[in-house]
C-alpha cells in the first residue's frame, strides 16, 4: 500500500494541488503482508499470550518446590499431598496398653478418652479412669506406657463419657451408676503420684450419664435417657471446689440441687415440646453460645445465656 499525502494551500490561493510521494519498490514480504488478513481481535490474543504465560510459570513453580498457596480458614502456603497409601511424615504410631493384656483382665477394657493439653485420659468398663502423660509416652517399657490410675469402682460404674475443663484443671467423667465425678489433673505433692484421686461425685440422672460438654461460659451440660439434659452452673461447681475434703459430702449435696432442667425452660401451659430420645451427643458451638444434642434419630438446638 502506498501512502497519499494532500498538501492544502491557505484559502487566498485559488489552486490546490495533490503531490504523491515517489514509490518505493516494492519487497516480497510486503506482498505477503497485503495477503494475510488482519487480526479481527488483538485483544484476545494478547489476553491468551498472558494465560499461557501464567500457566506455564505457575507450572515451573510447583515442579520446583512441590508448594501451592491455598485459601479458604486462612492463607499460607501449604504442601500437596503425597500420594501414597501411608504418608511419609507421619509421626509413628503408639499402642498404649493398661498393662499387658491377660485373661484375667476382661471387662477392664477403655470405654472413652479425653486429650488436655499435656495429658490423655481415658475411662474404663469397671469405672476406673486412666491417664498418660504426653511427654512420657515414650519412655515405657516394651509392653505398656506409663501412667496412672484410679481406683476401680463397683460394678455397673463403667465410664460412659468424659470431657476436660482446662479453666479448672478438672476431668468430668460420667458413669454408668448416673453420677458424675471429677478427677484434678495436677497431683498434689503430698499426694501418691500414682493414683488418680476423686475430687468431687454426685447423683446426677436416674439413668446413665450418656454425654457430657463444657459450654463457653464453664457450664457443665449433661445428658442421659428419655431427653434429659441439665446444666450444672460454674458457680456451683467453684463454690464445690472450695470445700475441704472432710466436707465433701456437703459439696456433692449442694452441686446435686443446683442443676438446670431444660424441660422445665421449654414448658409452655404444661406442654413440652422436647424431645424425648436418648440424648447420645452433645456437641458446644463456643463462637454463638449454643449447644447442641442429638440422638440417633433427632437432634435440637440450645441457646447458651451467658
Amino acid at each position: 500500500m502506498v501512502p497519499l499525502r494532500l498538501h492544502l494551500r491557505p484559502e487566498h490561493q485559488r489552486s490546490s494541488t495533490v503531490t504523491f510521494p515517489p514509490p518505493r519498490p516494492s519487497s516480497s514480504s510486503d506482498d505477503e503482508d497485503d495477503l494475510q488478513p488482519s487480526n479481527p481481535n488483538p485483544s484476545l490474543e494478547a489476553s491468551n499470550k498472558r494465560l499461557d504465560y501464567m500457566i506455564q510459570l505457575l507450572d515451573r513453580k510447583i515442579s520446583n518446590n512441590n508448594k501451592f498457596i491455598g485459601k479458604g480458614g486462612g492463607t499460607g502456603i501449604f504442601r500437596t499431598p503425597v500420594r501414597a497409601a501411608a504418608h511419609l511424615d507421619r509421626p509413628p504410631s503408639l499402642e498404649i496398653r493398661p498393662r499387658p493384656l491377660r485373661e484375667s483382665q476382661t471387662g477392664r477394657f477403655l470405654r472413652t478418652i479425653v486429650t488436655t493439653e499435656t495429658q490423655l485420659w481415658g475411662g474404663r468398663e469397671n469405672g476406673a479412669v486412666q491417664v498418660w502423660e504426653l511427654k512420657e509416652m515414650y519412655g515405657g517399657s516394651d509392653e505398656t506406657a506409663p501412667f496412672k490410675e484410679s481406683a476401680a469402682l463397683n460394678s455397673g460404674s463403667g465410664v460412659t463419657c468424659m470431657v476436660s475443663d482446662e479453666g479448672s484443671r478438672v476431668v468430668w467423667s460420667g458413669h454408668r451408676d448416673g453420677r458424675i465425678r471429677c478427677w484434678k489433673m495436677d497431683t498434689g505433692p503430698g499426694l501418691d503420684r500414682s493414683r488418680v484421686k476423686e475430687v468431687l461425685s454426685w447423683m446426677a440422672h436416674r439413668g446413665p450419664v450418656m454425654s457430657m460438654v463444657m459450654t463457653c461460659c464453664g457450664d457443665l451440660w449433661s445428658g442421659s435417657e428419655g431427653g434429659v439434659i441439665k446444666i450444672w452452673p460454674w458457680e456451683d461447681l467453684e463454690r464445690a471446689f472450695s470445700f475441704t475434703a472432710e466436707e465433701r459430702h456437703m459439696a456433692a449435696l449442694s452441686v446435686e440441687r443446683s442443676y438446670i432442667d431444660t424441660r422445665d425452660q421449654v414448658t409452655v401451659n404444661g406442654f413440652s415440646n422436647a424431645l424425648n430420645s436418648d440424648v447420645r451427643y452433645l456437641l458446644s458451638d463456643n463462637s454463638r453460645a449454643k449447644v447442641w444434642s442429638a440422638g440417633y434419630l433427632s437432634f435440637a438446638l440450645w441457646y447458651v445465656f451467658i
